[in-house]
């Protein structure tokens, strides 16, 4: 009499079978999904958060170059009357001011001058006339940035400081 041996299906030590394969697959590309979207969130989140320190650097020093100027400079002493209401300062993408000149003579540089030393940042300064006299100038600062790009797609953020003469 012959005897018949059964074959053990799936039982086979030598190699992966086709589901598992498929499934490993599955999950691998499931996770690299995961990844590659927290990656992209995360790389917008760290850019965010450079250009919040930059703009805060910048409006710190807006505030201490306006603090260090003589009032006279921006105030009519006699009238509480604001002379410079709002002034354009450009930046880079590093966050230095763009000036034109140095030392003591140097001046913000214009619109022009700016774009074409690659400004990024614009931080645009208006000084109110207080209500009530004696009450410190409101200095608002409007920042925006990139500077190329059209006025109505510009990221912006405001800053407030204040003036008081001594």
């Amino acid at each position: 009499m012959k005897t018949f041996h059964l074959a053990r299906l799936g039982r086979d030590p030598k190699g992966f079978a086709l589901v598992e394969i498929i499934v490993a697959i599955g999950v691998a590309a499931f996770t690299l999904t995961a990844i590659l979207g927290l990656l992209s969130a995360g790389m917008k989140s760290g850019k965010d958060s450079m250009d919040d320190t930059a703009i805060a650097n910048m409006a710190n020093f807006v505030l201490s170059d306006l603090r260090a100027q003589s009032f006279t400079k921006f105030v009519d002493t006699a009238t509480s009357d604001v002379l410079s209401q709002t002034q354009g300062i450009y930046f880079d993408t590093g966050g230095k001011c763009l000036l034109s000149g140095s030392g003591a003579s140097a001046t913000y540089m214009n619109e022009a001058s700016a774009l074409n030393a690659g400004a990024f940042y614009l931080c645009q300064r208006a000084i109110a006339k207080p209500v009530i006299a004696g009450d410190p100038y409101k200095v608002t600062l409007t920042c925006s940035w990139p500077v190329q790009a059209p006025i109505a797609t510009r990221s912006t953020k405001l800053f407030y400081g204040t003036l008081t003469q001594y």
